[in-house]
């Protein structure tokens, strides 16, 4: 396959798994960080929204992930022909990072109403970095676009899972908790 076709294969394959996400996270995300920041700042802990988003987000994500993951290339051939089955396989394989894009992000802001904000750029310091590195160990370590796609898809998401890990973390201010606990 050539690069352009590669290429093209892979825009549209994001694209369609990147309109619908964008549009679910953005909305929730808006919802959560007002309630977030109430709570954190309030409660000293936005925890229990936090954990209440994560898991509506998964139950609601899951199935419809697994569905494109596993038929993608049968529903991308029914959809646009036969020559574009290749996008579902693309599809196939940056869907995981699909999955934790649409269950993390919204939960993200966390760093932020932390106050954690050179985490946040250490956060996309390490995506980019991870980004060229899987990039090129996939097409020059392995001389392969699928593996190319599949190392910046699972790098991706240990980012992604990173992240939640963070926002977990931080999702309690434990000097107003203390102060709570004291006062």
């Amino acid at each position: 396959m050539n690069g352009n076709a590669a290429v093209g294969y892979f825009n549209i394959s994001s694209r369609l798994f990147s309109l619908p996400v964008s549009f679910m996270t953005s909305s929730i995300s808006e919802v959560f960080r007002q309630k977030a920041s109430k709570q954190y700042s309030e409660k000293g802990s936005c925890r229990p929204l936090l954990v209440k988003t994560v898991l509506t987000l998964f139950s609601v994500s899951i199935v419809p992930f697994v569905v494109c993951m596993v038929f993608a290339p049968d529903i991308f051939a029914l959809a646009f022909g036969e020559k574009w089955r290749p996008a579902g396989d693309y599809a196939r394989l940056i869907g995981i990072l699909f999955f934790f894009n649409a269950v993390v992000v919204p939960i993200s802001y966390v760093l932020y109403i932390a106050k954690k904000f050179y985490l946040s750029l250490l956060m996309d310091v390490i995506l980019f970095a991870t980004t060229i590195a899987s990039v090129f160990v996939g097409f020059y370590a392995f001389d392969s676009v699928e593996m190319g796609i599949l190392f910046y898809s699972v790098s991706y998401s240990l980012v992604y899972f990173i992240t939640f890990c963070l926002s977990y973390k931080y999702s309690i201010n434990r000097s107003i908790v203390n102060a709570q606990i004291v006062g």
